[in-house]
């Protein structure tokens, strides 16, 4: 963690790895808006509706930068997103799951539907019911 001391005696502390921080893990069990937010850590970024990780098919610890995500919730609010350089994805929108996500790179789409939460990490990381999730 490391503080910055703004305009006379305000200090903001951060994250060391602010929005590159713990690629693959389940984002929302900390900046979740459920009542299951940390203080602490969503103090400064804020409670999120979806985040997630997209990783290399060919290398499942390496996240992927520039890939287009689009979810899509049960209302039919669409909006999309784009990886940073850890390969995360996070959102404060409002939406209604289940959501449909779709990835996107290259001019090739892969859609998943009926997510039932935007806590996208906590099916698709180590140990989820389901494989991470890929660039296409």
């Amino acid at each position: 963690m490391r503080c910055l001391l703004l305009a006379a005696a305000l200090c903001a502390c951060v994250p060391d790895n602010g929005p590159l921080m713990r690629p693959g893990e389940d984002c929302l069990a900390c900046h979740g808006g459920d009542g299951t937010v940390l203080a602490e850590r969503t103090r400064h970024a804020g409670a999120w509706s979806a985040a997630g990780t997209v990783f290399d098919a060919s290398d499942t610890a390496m996240g992927v930068e520039g890939v287009q995500v689009q979810i899509t919730d049960a209302k039919g609010f669409a909006f999309a997103l784009r990886t940073n350089l850890a390969g995360n994805f996070y959102t404060a929108e409002s939406i209604q799951p289940p959501l449909g996500a779709c990835l996107s790179r290259g001019g090739v789409t892969v859609c998943q539907q009926s997510q039932q939460s935007g806590a996208c990490n906590s099916c698709h990381a180590a140990g989820g019911s389901q494989p991470p999730l890929t660039a296409p």
